[in-house]
């Protein structure tokens, strides 16, 4: 992958999650993973400082963003411990929807937890073909499009991602603009093919007592004003015909 940093490429990330499974000892997200599937609980994992973890209000949300796309199927990648993934299968329920995740610690957490979504343990590479297309493909922190600044990078793996929807499909990314200089939010003037939309996603401590959009959105622009949080971006990249 063209300029990519080591860590960051698919299969170095992919071998370490092999190396550090069942490692509780282990750093970052690993090493929450561990500890939550061998516990069996998210408490003590200290996965909240490092995975989105108020996944049911989150995807209320979603769902009043997304109203009005037809969703049969959604891909869920990077998924991690597949709180997200659950929230949506509950939100979706006419949806079939797939988390991928390349460490073995958090798809047996996942299954054991959230029996209606469906989980693979699997590295999301340019070579890879999942042998499934989605209505949406949703990537939430997810590494390519984070921690590395390079536009090719971004744009390789935005055709692999494409290759996986359906005619209709488009692509939600959704990531901190403290990032800003080393995500693909750096990059979003330069890439073609696509109509991009922007949202700015309210803060988790806001939209878990104002589940509604507007209204969340709104108290989020006075707090970020008092604060200077860094805010979510959440980015709706639809394929243009003929690109």
């Amino acid at each position: 992958m063209t300029g990519a940093v080591d860590w960051i490429k698919p299969e170095r990330l992919a071998q370490r999650a092999l190396d550090e499974s069942g490692d509780v000892n282990a750093n970052g997200d690993f090493g929450s993973y561990a500890k939550a599937n061998l516990n069996g609980t998210l408490e003590g994992s200290g996965i909240e400082s490092h995975n989105l973890v108020f996944a049911e209000g989150r995807v209320e949300l979603y769902r009043q963003l997304w109203r009005g796309l037809p969703l049969d199927s959604i891909a869920d990648m990077g998924c991690g411990l597949g709180l997200t993934a659950g929230a949506l299968a509950d939100a979706f329920p006419n949806a079939r929807v797939d988390g991928y995740e390349l460490s073995p610690d958090a798809v047996s957490f996942a299954r054991r937890r959230f029996p209606k979504a469906n989980f693979e343990c699997r590295a999301i590479g340019r070579d890879n073909d999942l042998g499934r297309r989605f209505d949406l493909i949703l990537c939430q922190e997810f590494y390519p499009f984070t921690r590395t600044s390079d536009l090719d990078t971004h744009a390789e793996f935005l055709t692999v991602l494409r290759h996986h929807l359906t005619d209709h499909g488009c692509l939600i990314i959704e990531l901190s603009e403290r990032d800003f200089g080393t995500s693909i939010l750096c990059n979003l003037e330069r890439l073609s093919g696509f109509r991009i939309e922007r949202t700015v996603m309210p803060f988790d401590r806001v939209f878990r007592y104002l589940p509604f959009l507007p209204l969340a959105q709104f108290a989020s622009f006075f707090l970020g004003r008092a604060t200077r949080m860094a805010r979510n971006i959440h980015l709706k990249l639809t394929p243009l015909k003929g690109h």
